[in-house]
């Protein structure tokens, strides 16, 4: 197998992530070769040269048809049998490549649970002859795709995973509590997630505004992560007055420790394809509350897993926040039932499903 990874994002996310793992348990395969076309100065780049693997690169700047030119070329050039488009715009690249007379099958990964844009390219993307197989990241992402396809056999599920042991190593070390000189008997109720419009954090303010007033008054929200939308989501926080307890902390590389300093892991995005930060807060034994968006039902099993409650409804979200914190039996269940989860969402069992991918499409090609 000579892969062709395709990756457009030059920031490190979910996404970004998941590649990661699949490059990474691919790697444990003699007869799978390995390649990665990924803007310049992205972090997959710097990712591939500390992994050795062979990155091939183009300006974030230049126009798709010029792009698209360095695909073709390296396709020729690296005698690759099989690409794997990884977001929609790689996808993208693999549709223009297939009009200009590509014949390489392709993999497209499907990660968010939205409906495909409803025009021409959009529709031809996902149903051109090079389209191999589509993999979507949970069942409701697939479900939402299928009326796009002309041959909804292609698609298919494998969840994406995480890395348990980056969990088992983590020590606790309350840098929480230094960082915002928080004292030790703090109640820490955080969100690890980008700043971005999907993962809807003003549902998140409001949570805490209707919380707060309830909670004892050592009781802190914490947002973890950076994003475009950081500026506005703070002026929120300013004109609600909750400037000293709801609390960013801006990117973190040491997540893992900052999710077992908290009490409770609450997540209110308003789309999810399927929510890879709960699976880190079950590896972490932390609680969850969530937001019924996309895939997350398919992983929080209410009262079974976490607290599931519908988009946007922070009232319930608050009311959960509030029961769970004085239900202790109640947390130890959820912990329980989501230790037991995340067994299903390894890195490994990512990696053998989609091998098994590659060579179901490269034997229908032979």
């Amino acid at each position: 197998m000579n892969i062709l990874h395709i990756s457009t994002p030059t920031t490190w996310r979910g996404g970004e992530q998941q590649l990661a793992y699949i490059i990474e348990e691919l790697q444990k395969h003699t007869d799978v070769k390995q390649h990665v076309i990924t803007p310049r100065s992205s972090k997959i780049e710097a990712f591939c040269q500390q992994h050795n693997i062979c990155c091939h690169t183009y300006s974030p700047k230049i126009p798709a048809a010029f792009a698209v030119c360095k695909l073709l070329h390296t396709l020729k050039k690296h005698h690759i049998n099989l690409m794997h488009a990884h977001d929609g715009h790689a996808a993208g690249l693999v549709a223009l490549a297939n009009l200009l007379g590509s014949k390489t099958p392709a993999i497209l990964h499907r990660r968010v649970d939205f409906p495909v844009k409803n025009n021409l390219f959009s529709s031809y993307k996902y149903n051109h002859a090079s389209v191999a197989a589509i993999i979507c990241v949970s069942n409701i992402v697939r479900n939402i795709l299928l009326p796009t396809l002309k041959q909804p056999q292609k698609a298919t599920v494998v969840y994406s995973c995480i890395e348990t042991s980056r969990f088992e190593k983590s020590t606790n070390t309350h840098t929480l509590h230094q960082l915002f000189h928080l004292p030790e008997d703090a109640i820490l109720i955080g969100n690890v997630a980008a700043l971005a419009d999907h993962k809807d954090y003003f549902t998140f303010v409001n949570t805490a505004e209707k919380a707060l007033p309830i909670l004892p008054p050592n009781s802190y929200f914490i947002a973890i992560g950076d994003g475009p939308l950081k500026n506005e989501i703070q002026q929120y926080v300013e004109k609600k007055n909750l400037q000293d307890r709801v609390l960013f902390t801006g990117f973190r590389t040491d997540v893992p420790s900052l999710l077992q300093e908290l009490n409770i892991f609450l997540i209110t995005s308003k789309t999810e394809g399927l929510g890879t930060s709960i699976l880190d807060a079950f590896a972490s034994k932390t609680p969850v509350i969530a937001t019924s968006a996309g895939g997350i039902g398919e992983i929080v099993l209410h009262n079974q897993t976490g607290l599931l409650a519908p988009v946007g409804d922070s009232q319930t979200l608050a009311n959960y926040v509030v029961q769970l914190l004085n239900d202790h039996e109640l947390q130890q269940k959820l912990i329980e039932g989501g230790t037991q989860k995340v067994a299903e969402f390894s890195k490994t069992i990512l990696g053998e499903k989609v091998y098994h991918i590659y060579q179901q499409v490269l034997q229908q090609g032979n």
